[in-house]
């Protein structure tokens, strides 16, 4: 069973996450912000890690900068709304560019589907790369 960690500080969308991935039969640890869900990765280990990049405290971007100091082989998929939520639709290809140089794995636009989640880590899982939900390619 593929233990997967959330980072992500809005608590819908982590319940959600969780409720996805518990039925799918994943192993599932939730952190609310960067700094937790670093803790988190410290005493445990995981198989694959999903991190929002916007977040109060310790964003994603830095997040997965400090991940790959310490796990450079561990699937890291980058998520945000950012140009939903902005009204700028290249705000989230921006920041998710910018997650993909930092060394993100793949990348997804929020609102996102169960099955383009679920997709993009079997991908993940399987040591590939893959576009996020509306193609931003990695």
């Amino acid at each position: 069973m593929h233990r997967i960690l959330i980072i992500e500080d809005d608590a819908a969308v982590r319940a959600a996450v969780e409720l996805i991935l518990d039925h799918e039969g994943y192993s599932v640890a939730v952190a609310a912000d960067g700094e937790a869900g670093l803790d988190l990765l410290r005493s445990a280990a995981f198989d694959l890690v999903i991190v929002d990049i916007f977040m109060p405290g310790r964003g994603g971007l830095e997040t997965i900068s400090l991940i790959r100091q310490t796990s450079p082989n561990l699937p890291v998929i980058a998520t945000s709304g950012a140009g939903a939520r902005a009204g700028a639709p290249g705000a989230a290809d921006d920041v998710l560019g910018k997650a993909v140089q930092l060394g993100a794995s793949c990348v997804i636009h929020k609102p996102f589907r169960p099955r383009d989640l679920l997709q993009a880590i079997e991908q993940c899982l399987a040591g590939g790369t893959e576009s996020g939900a509306d193609g931003i390619a990695t």
